[in-house]
């Protein structure tokens, strides 16, 4: 028996050791910080209101929570459904159609939405296409190669965390309903002048590179983060960058 397989059937705690160690020896890691430098708008519906209709709610929050995780099982679902009601929904007198997802240290965005928008960048910069004698397709590599660390990431300003939004964007939108196009109100909670700190890794046997990330974070700053952003919510420019493992 070799001496990890001793250590692993005697000491649960050296086996978790020993595997995050070689977790480390996989990945590249880099620390990021972004500035928004615009207003960056809370995209999570804005279910679990006084006297809503629950049913409907859940409904409307299982059918975006599914098409947001793919991969997830039912269970999984179920779950995120219950934690989304219970950490995002804090105010019972908040009326806006989005919000944050917040807890008892302020509000937070998901590292989920920092990996989509790390391969919608890379999409549009065409890393998902191969190149013909220079490099193969990185559309795997950005799917299953490329991970944030966080689960939650603050919304941070002035050294603090943010723990309410600053105000509600409220404009018209047209939409299309069962009697036809009519017109109604969207109403979005909003944060200014935040910042977000993350941790991005890269499995270090593939292609996508430092370089690539590099070029991701760049254009990424004009796609932005959070929800609006065709409003041209979300922008921010990158003020931290380093390399960390």
């Amino acid at each position: 028996m070799t001496t990890a397989a001793v250590e692993t059937a005697a000491s649960p705690t050296a086996t978790a050791a020993m595997f995050a160690a070689r977790r480390e020896q996989l990945n590249s890691r880099w620390q990021v910080t972004l500035q928004f430098a615009a207003r960056v708008i809370g995209g999570i519906p804005a279910v679990g209101l006084e006297g809503a209709d629950q049913d409907k709610e859940r409904n409307i929050l299982t059918c975006w929570i599914k098409k947001n995780l793919l991969d997830a099982t039912e269970e999984d679902v179920a779950e995120k459904v219950e934690q989304t009601l219970e950490e995002a929904y804090k105010n019972q007198e908040e009326q806006s159609s989005t919000t944050f997802k917040a807890d008892a240290e302020g509000l937070y965005l998901e590292g989920r939405q920092v990996k989509a928008m790390f391969k919608e960048a890379g999409g549009r910069l065409g890393l998902g296409k191969a190149v013909a004698g220079k490099r193969p397709s990185l559309k795997q590599d950005l799917h299953e190669a490329l991970h944030v660390d966080e689960d939650c990431i603050r919304l941070m300003r002035d050294g603090g965390p943010v723990l309410q939004p600053d105000g509600y964007e409220v404009r018209p939108i047209h939409v299309m309903g069962p009697q036809g196009p009519r017109t109604s109100i969207k109403r979005c909670a909003y944060v200014e002048g935040a910042q977000v700190t993350f941790t991005v890794r890269i499995l270090n046997v593939v292609t996508l590179s430092e370089e690539h990330l590099v070029d991701i974070l760049a254009f990424a700053q004009d796609l932005g983060l959070g929800a609006d952003r065709s409003q041209g919510n979300g922008k921010f420019a990158v003020v931290g960058f380093e390399r960390i493992g």
